[in-house]
């Protein structure tokens, strides 16, 4: 059997099996992060992401100082998925030997800017030649015990809440590969979404500290697959509403030029890095400086993941999204 038989996902579970973890304190593969014992009052939260050139960014498109600002938003996402905050991390680099110096200043420049925002030291790594850009990021932070957000939580009856918008850094990259101008209404946000996107840490840590979330994920890799995550990780099925997503005005804008689906980027483009949670406890969900979406609720596993139309009509949701393999 080869790799893009078996499929991402199929990957990661077989290597899990690889992974004989017996301390019952340890949460390994399959969230976020890793969870690690600390101290009596918190964990360490450990998590690691690559970014390739061609596959994650496009030089054409994007800026040194871009990518590596979006190396950094990646692994900064995971963990405010968790609750946590960041604390330092490792940048190991794959670069081609005629590399112009410059653009490593640059790249670190990002690097540096975003890290600063969210209280993150870069503390190391390494180097290595590489055809093609390579850069893996691995990320340290830390969590009180109580305020710990894992994704295999939820629980049937739960409602089903996002943060923002989706659909918006996949209509960004549609912008860019299409060249359209961004003189546009609101093709530069989406854009800069895209290629700048802002982790949503100060929001979770504030859901978080409210003890109102009972699972949580990072929007990476689409709701519909992200949302499958969630729901598999809990053991648990979810229904959804069409009518109920909130669709920004750049993205209805853009699929009413391009004679798109809106909801084909709603529920299947990857890189918000929005929140996706379920709560138990709506009522007291904080006020934050984005809105919150009550979209959905978690159902029982035998009905599957649904999506209802505004007609109320159902059908499978499909498991759709950004997969490598």
């Amino acid at each position: 059997m080869l790799v893009e038989e078996l499929g991402e996902f199929g990957l990661i579970d077989r290597i899990k099996a690889h992974l004989k973890i017996e301390d019952i304190e340890i949460l390994g593969p399959g969230d976020d992060t890793a969870i690690l014992p600390f101290s009596e009052e918190k964990v360490l939260l450990f998590t690691a992401d690559m970014l390739l050139e061609d596959v994650h960014f496009n030089p054409t498109f994007s800026t040194p100082y871009q990518v590596g600002w979006k190396s950094i938003a990646a692994n900064l996402s995971d963990i405010a998925s968790m609750g946590g905050l960041p604390r330092y991390a490792l940048i190991s680099l794959g670069l081609a030997s005629n590399t112009p110096v410059e653009f490593v200043d640059e790249l670190y420049r990002g690097m540096e800017e975003i890290a600063s925002r969210f209280g993150l030291r870069l503390v190391g790594g390494d180097t290595n030649r590489s055809e093609k850009m390579v850069i893996s990021v691995a990320l340290l932070g830390e969590c009180e015990k109580e305020y710990v957000c894992e994704r295999s939580g939820a629980k049937v009856g739960d409602k089903i809440v996002i943060s923002g918008f989706t659909g918006e850094s996949e209509a960004g990259l549609i912008c860019l590969k299409r060249r359209l101008s961004r003189d546009l209404p609101n093709m530069e946000a989406m854009v800069k979404k895209h290629l700048e996107p802002y982790p949503r840490l100060n929001e979770a840590r504030r859901l978080a500290e409210k003890k109102v979330v009972c699972a949580m994920i990072d929007l990476s890799d689409g709701l519909s697959n992200d949302l499958h995550q969630l729901t598999k990780s809990s053991g648990v099925s979810a229904r959804i509403f069409l009518d109920r997503i909130p669709i920004s005005e750049g993205v209805a804008d853009l699929s009413q030029r391009l004679k798109l689906d809106p909801f084909d980027l709603i529920l299947y483009g990857g890189e918000d890095y929005e929140l996706l949670f379920t709560t138990s406890d709506e009522e007291n969900l904080p006020q934050l400086e984005i809105p919150l979406s009550i979209i959905g609720e978690i159902i029982p596993p035998e009905d599957g993941v649904l999506q209802i139309d505004k007609e109320g009509r159902k059908k499978r949701l499909p498991l759709k999204g950004y997969r490598h393999f």
